[in-house]
């Protein structure tokens, strides 16, 4: 139980394995079991470990959920917007059709929603303007994601940063504290255990493996007796002598005893020797020590420690002479007897039998030489295999002691962050306490914002109310009223009214204080119904006054004075809550300037507690061809000034300077095309100022050409209408409408009567042509018919005289062709000139007269 109670904690002892032909050996590492105090600790140190990612997750939460509102309130804003958009078409939808005729079709109504448009218009650009202007950088503005780029590319710059340098700046990635710190070292600690258990693993499989090749060895040294039993004594060889395993080896079966060892330590131990032995004490001995054999075999049956030992307890027990042991050669027995006999007798054998032995012998010599060669290959390849595991254990062993080395690293640098670790949390809590503070102040501020949108937008319906309310002033008042300036006076007079109880009671003073500032509302028109309160009476209908109007007005007035009351609230709201979000600013900035401040106390801490790492001793194991500081061609004596640097992150900085050439050449091109969009910005710059100036200029030209002078396009929205001078506008332009329409119906009437007369031209011009071909026609015709006529008294006239007449007929045709032919071109010239008059063609009866002479004759 005493000998149990350490070996349990033992997870295994020292082996040594020799091998069977040469005299190397390999040991295994004698190595204990974890125990629970160390994985209780680990277990801790890694739900710490969990705890310290989990706080670095939310911090990463915080900033991810404040560009995620940001995101989420801009899109907030542009659906509103587009809501906004689409609800104020589909009112003017609405509103269009739904208009009263009365309202299109009066001018002043029309001019004063046009001015109100013009204002709301103006005033929405100046909104844009002082938007535009709020939002314009000054000269020493950075864009953050220019920041963040040049951030970027000097994070990933690709150099080799000294920890040893001043400015080293730790990343928050590889900033360590002593939780990282202690769980590298458990980490490093069951590594070491985890190679260690595995190398033992292996060297229990090739003892193991030891063991069957000894067995085997033996069964084959057992056949090789048997063997060269059967060969003449001239063809024995030394037998191999079977190895045995050694009590280094089995380091298990030091305390486990057979009947022998008891012997062999009576004799040389005790210096006794047992010359007789009894059959009682024989009897009785040996049951007893079969019974402690068979105890110990079945306590190491029990314990998986032992199972291997108790495997190898089956075999028999070894002497301490080891593998130098040699076999005799047992006796033959008579048949061997019988064979050297009958070699002496070989001459008297007869050929055939020489010959059969000859075969016997052969055969027998084969085998032999098959066993010793298989013993021998059994020997070698397990001394191969033991060589390979020595020359890993070599390696492990190196590997090992530089993990050891490793090891009192980390626990120094464990304890010296030990000492930081009651700093380090307090700015580090500090940090994380800032940085919820200011997530806290930007949600508030984000809510006070949204609040104060909300309250310009009802600000702004507030004023289009007070807008409509004057267009339906202006209405309800009509044109050509002769009580409208009392009517516009009563219902801009200013009257006391009694506070609601809903109001606050404490703040009367203020109010009626506000109230005085609000008086100097539209001052052009109060000036005048000031000087006139004390001679108007308005408690009274005027005589000729329109009751029902006068009580409109009434009404009108009272939905002024409540529109100026909730205008009052509403400006009061917006001032609260514009002092609120300037004082809710102003804390953000203070929040940030301190995050600042401690982030920088932090990164100081971080670069104190580097220094202090700095100055303790790491070792690391070199070889000489690693050593590239040559001086003279020697090794110089001195290697402080020597930068240990891994041969992967020498050539990754070599690559790394042939793409920043790269990058050289890419930026370059990239600030040439950025030069060149400059330039081009530049010049459109200074097209649109010319543009804006000749706009300026334009608008000034018209002005002049207006009103005869520059005017202020905010005084002029304030100017009065000219009811009598819109009205003569108004007929004037509707008379000018009328005349434009009329003349539009006569151009119209024109086009197609000319139209007409085109197609009326064209058929008499065609009429024309066929009476000229038809004329033509008959002129044939008749011409025939004379000649025919004349062909009749041919007969009884000469040819002489036929041939005259005949000669003088076709001279005479030839003048009238020819004359009727220069007439037919009069006609056309005539014809191809539009208001030409048509003649009835020319007839000559000449020629007909002729003819009828010639028929008489």
């Amino acid at each position: 139980v005493f000998i149990d109670r350490y070996k349990a904690l033992i997870e295994c002892d020292r082996i040594v394995l020799y091998s069977f032909l040469t005299e190397h050996s390999v040991s295994s590492f004698r190595a204990n079991e974890l125990s629970d105090e160390f994985v209780n600790k680990e277990e801790e140190n890694q739900e710490k470990m969990n705890f310290a990612g989990a706080g670095a997750f939310l911090a990463g939460q915080s900033t991810y959920r404040k560009s995620s509102m940001g995101k989420r309130k801009t899109s907030t804003l542009v659906e509103e917007q587009e809501k906004e958009e689409q609800a104020a078409q589909a009112q003017k939808q609405q509103q269009t059709p739904n208009q009263p005729a009365q309202k299109l079709e009066g001018k002043v109504a029309k001019m004063i929603e046009k001015a109100e448009q013009r204002k709301q218009k103006r005033i929405a650009r100046q909104k844009e303007w002082e938007e535009l202007y709020k939002n314009q950088p000054d000269e020493n503005y950075e864009d953050p994601e220019d920041c963040e780029a040049i951030a970027l590319a000097q994070q990933t710059i690709g150099d080799f940063k000294l920890k040893t340098a001043a400015d080293f700046v730790v990343p928050e990635n590889e900033r360590v504290n002593a939780e990282k710190k202690r769980s590298e070292l458990f980490s490093l600690i069951r590594q070491t255990h985890d190679m260690k258990k595995k190398f033992n693993d292996k060297l229990l499989m090739l003892r193991n493996r030891k063991i069957e090749s000894i067995a085997e060895i033996k069964e084959l040294v057992d056949k090789l007796e048997i063997v060269q039993s059967y060969l003449p004594k001239r063809c024995h060889v030394t037998l191999p002598a079977v190895p045995e395993m050694k009590p280094e080896e089995e380091p298990e079966k030091k305390l486990e005893y057979t009947k022998e060892t008891l012997i062999e330590f009576r004799k040389n131990v005790l210096g006794l020797e047992i010359t007789r032995v009894d059959e009682n004490s024989t009897t009785n001995t040996v049951p007893a020590i079969e019974t402690h054999t068979s105890k110990a075999t079945t306590r190491a049956t029990n314990d998986p420690r032992l199972r291997s030992a108790s495997i190898l307890s089956t075999f028999s027990s070894l002497p301490p002479s080891g593998s130098s042991v040699m076999y005799e050669t047992p006796d033959m027995g008579e048949g061997g007897r019988r064979d050297f006999e009958q070699d002496d007798n070989e001459d008297e054998k007869s050929e055939f039998q020489l010959m059969i032995e000859k075969e016997q012998e052969i055969r027998l010599t084969y085998e032999r030489d098959e066993l010793l060669r298989e013993i021998r290959e059994k020997l070698i390849l397990f001394d191969a295999v033991l060589r390979l595991l020595r020359h890993e254990k070599v390696n492990l062993d190196t590997i090992l002691k530089n993990a050891e080395l490793r090891k009192v690293t980390l626990f120094e640098e464990c304890m010296l962050l030990k000492d930081f670790e009651k700093r380090e949390n307090g700015l580090a809590e500090k940090v994380y306490t800032k940085m919820q503070e200011r997530d806290e102040l930007e949600d508030k501020t984000d809510e006070l914002k949204d609040s104060l949108d909300e309250q310009k937008e009802e600000l702004e319906q507030l004023q289009e109310r007070e807008g409509s309310l004057t267009v339906t002033l202006n209405n309800t008042i009509g044109d050509g009223n002769k009580f409208e300036s009392f009517l516009i006076k009563m219902y801009k007079k200013k009257i006391k009214r009694i506070k609601k109880k809903a109001s606050n009671e404490g703040s009367s003073e203020e109010n009626s204080e506000e109230d005085d500032s609000d008086d100097d509302y539209d001052d052009s028109d109060d000036s005048d119904v000031d000087s006139d309160d004390d001679e108007m009476d308005d408690t009274v209908c005027p005589p000729g006054c329109d009751p029902a109007i006068y009580d409109q007005i009434c009404a009108l007035r009272e939905r002024r004075l409540d529109l100026e009351d909730a205008l009052l609230e509403a400006k009061k709201l917006c001032d609260g809550m514009k002092k609120e979000l300037d004082a809710m600013t102003k804390k953000v900035k203070v929040v940030d300037g301190a995050l600042k401040n401690a982030r920088s106390d932090l990164e100081a801490f971080q670069r104190e507690k580097q220094q202090k790492l700095n100055e303790l001793d790491v070792v690391v194991t070199l070889k000489l061809d690693q050593i590239q500081y040559v001086l003279n061609n020697a090794l110089p004596q001195d290697l402080s000034k020597c930068l240990i640097i891994r041969g992967s992150f020498l050539n990754r900085l070599q690559r790394r300077i042939k793409e920043l050439e790269r990058e050289k050449v890419t930026q370059k091109q990239l600030y040439k095309e950025r030069r060149q969009q400059h330039v081009q910005m530049l010049r459109d710059k200074k097209t649109m100022q010319k543009k804006i100036k000749e706009l300026e200029e334009r608008v000034q030209q018209i002005q002049l050409l207006k009103f005869g002078r520059l005017v202020d396009l905010e005084k002029l929205e304030t100017v009065s209408v000219n009811r009598v001078a819109e009205e003569l506008k108004e007929k004037l332009r509707m008379q000018e409408e009328q005349n434009i329409r009329d003349l539009n119906n006569w151009d119209k009437t024109i086009d197609q009567l000319q139209s007409e007369l085109t197609v009326h031209v064209k058929e008499n011009t065609k009429r024309l042509d066929t009476y000229t071909v038809l004329h033509r026609a008959n002129r044939e015709l008749e011409v025939s018919l004379d000649a025919r006529q004349k062909n009749l008294g041919s007969e009884f006239q000469g040819d002489r005289m036929a041939d005259e007449i005949e000669r003088t007929r076709l001279a005479q045709l030839v003048q009238m062709q020819s004359s009727e032919i220069q007439q037919l071109e009069d006609e056309i010239n005539m014809l191809s000139r539009k208001g030409g008059h048509v003649l009835p063609p020319h007839r000559n009866t000449q020629l007909p007269r002729e003819k009828n002479n010639n028929s008489y004759r």
